[in-house]
């Protein structure tokens, strides 16, 4: 009993690998990782915040293109749209951008150009509402910047084994 390349143990190491694991292991994992970086949890609670204001900014900005500019559905949908459409080359770019100007960098400017939206957000009127047609650049750089950032760093902070629990728990706290 117990010699090397036992067939009884080494069965039983084969068993303990496909032993699936629970969420909460991981759960437990990733607390022991934010102790050891707290970078990390910086990370959670600044998505948090950003994904937060964005969503009601938006919903706020949806509103009011229907309601008190009298736009269609479809200028508000042309506005996702042009969003979208920011959003992929600004993606395809994101590594040399992080290269660049480091993942906090990005981060911050994410949060510039956020506050600069805003500031538009407040100068638009009924009568100039077609400078909403704009915003959706902007939306999609804010985004992008952000939201790239905080995945890659995510990414580089972590062990392999935890990633997508990590991942996970990032898109939970920003969505």
């Amino acid at each position: 009993d117990g010699e090397e390349g036992d067939p009884d143990e080494l069965k039983f190491e084969e068993k303990a690998k496909s032993v699936p694991v629970s969420f909460g292991v991981y759960l437990r994992r990733f607390q022991a990782l934010v102790a050891e970086k707290p970078v990390l949890a910086y990370l959670l609670i600044e998505n948090l915040l950003v994904g937060t204001i964005c969503v009601v900014a938006e919903h706020i900005v949806s509103i009011q293109l229907d309601r008190d500019f009298g736009l269609s559905k479809t200028v508000n949908g042309l506005t996702n749209t042009l969003s979208i459409l920011t959003i992929v080359p600004c993606f395809w770019y994101s590594d040399k951008l992080i290269d660049r100007f480091g993942h906090w960098g990005l981060i911050l400017g994410g949060q510039c150009l956020l506050a600069f939206q805003f500031i538009c957000y407040s100068l638009i009127t009924k009568g100039t509402w077609y400078f909403m047609l704009v915003m959706p650049f902007i939306k999609g750089m804010v985004v992008t910047l952000h939201w790239a950032a905080s995945v890659d760093l995510m990414q580089e902070s972590v062990d392999a084994s935890l990633s997508s629990t990590c991942q996970t728990l990032l898109t939970w706290f920003h969505f």
